[in-house]
């Protein structure tokens, strides 16, 4: 009987359990959480307002946006402002990530483009914000220019 077969068909296809997402990507159709901040938003850290801009990048659990500090030691530089939604999950990443890179720009690595942190903190307890100085325009901006007649710079 094919009635009693396209039951038992639908019946097993309903059983089937959901395909999860591999781990740090996102299932078809899943939504990141939605960013605090935006553009023309300031963010005040340290002392230090920020007048952030362009989205730069997006991740799983973060944005980064273009800005520059209006207020503060740091007036009139162009800087980078990573904005990550609060949650467990989140707590202590810009806290690592800012004491990190304190302690890679500590010490001279000739060649490195490492980012300046210059400030972190809280949002209107909405985000965690982590504040850099912008390395340039775009990545290629950092790299060294090809040797005179092509081919591959010496080692």
């Amino acid at each position: 009987d094919t009635a009693t077969a396209d039951s038992a068909a639908a019946e097993r296809s309903a059983k089937k359990p959901v395909a999860k997402a591999a781990a740090g990507k996102k299932a078809a159709g899943a939504k990141a959480a939605a960013c605090p901040v935006s553009p023309g938003d300031v963010v005040e850290l340290e002392r230090n307002k920020y007048v952030v801009g362009a989205v730069l990048a997006t991740g799983a659990d973060s944005t980064i946006f273009e800005g520059e500090c209006t207020e503060g030691k740091n007036k009139g530089e162009k800087v980078a402002v990573k904005v990550q939604p609060r949650s467990r999950k989140t707590v202590y990443q810009v806290t690592t990530e800012y004491t990190s890179l304190r302690a890679l720009h500590a010490q001279p690595h000739p060649g490195l483009h490492i980012q300046t942190p210059l400030a972190y903190g809280c949002h209107r307890d909405e985000a965690y914000v982590l504040v850099t100085k912008l390395l340039g325009p775009n990545v290629l901006s950092l790299a060294p220019p090809p040797p005179p007649g092509g081919g591959r710079p010496p080692p």
